[in-house]
């Protein structure tokens, strides 16, 4: 009875080991998840947080860091997007905002990319920003008109292209040395950790 006992142990055991040798780890359900790299932009020291109206040479500063919170990722090109829009009444009279699109306006790769949580510093002038939008056009319920043409928005002169109606926003986007590429598009992800976030915004004054 013993030997039976013994041997069914034994057949048990090699069964189990079996078992588990042919387990398929694409089975598993458990995925280590990926880590990531966030970002974190602040008006620079004694930087203007507006434009001035009728000066197009005084830009704003900006301090930007990529942030690896692990320090598992190292990133090799940072970009940055500035968004323009402008508020507006429509023929209705109805308050309105029109989005004159995002445009690269900062470029930072290789050797030049600072380390973890050190800054990236830039300036970002009312004329670079007149640059990258001069041909936009919009509709403002009347057709579509140039936005720096616009008869319904006289303010705007050679030496003032921008006007106390007009926002802009910086978003950024950084490629890691991996290969990936991470984006601020979601203000759930921006703000996953404290010390992050997605945007900066600032005016005409």
């Amino acid at each position: 009875m013993n030997k039976i006992k013994l041997f069914l142990y034994f057949l048990a055991a090699g069964i189990l080991t079996t078992l588990s040798s042919c387990e398929d780890p694409d089975l598993n359900p458990y995925v280590e998840p990926e880590t990531a790299v966030h970002g974190l932009a602040a008006f620079a020291a004694g930087s203007a947080k507006n434009y001035a109206v009728s000066d197009m040479a005084t830009g704003v500063k900006f301090d930007l860091q990529w942030i690896s919170i692990d320090s598992k990722n190292t990133v090799t090109k940072i970009e940055v997007f500035v968004t323009y829009s402008e508020k507006y009444i429509d023929p209705e009279k109805n308050p309105r905002t029109a989005n004159h699109g995002t445009k690269r306006v900062v470029l930072v790769e290789g050797s030049n990319v600072p380390a973890n949580r050190k800054p990236t510093t830039f300036t970002i002038t009312p004329q670079q920003v007149y640059d990258l939008f001069k041909d936009a056009q919009f509709d403002y319920g009347l057709g579509k008109v140039g936005v720096f043409s616009n008869p319904a928005a006289p303010g705007r002169t050679a030496a003032a292209r921008f006007t106390t109606n007009d926002l802009y926003k910086i978003t950024w986007a950084f490629t890691t040395a991996d290969g990936r590429y991470f984006d601020s598009w979601s203000d759930s992800v921006c703000l996953e950790f404290p010390g992050a976030n997605c945007k900066q915004e600032w005016g005409v004054k």
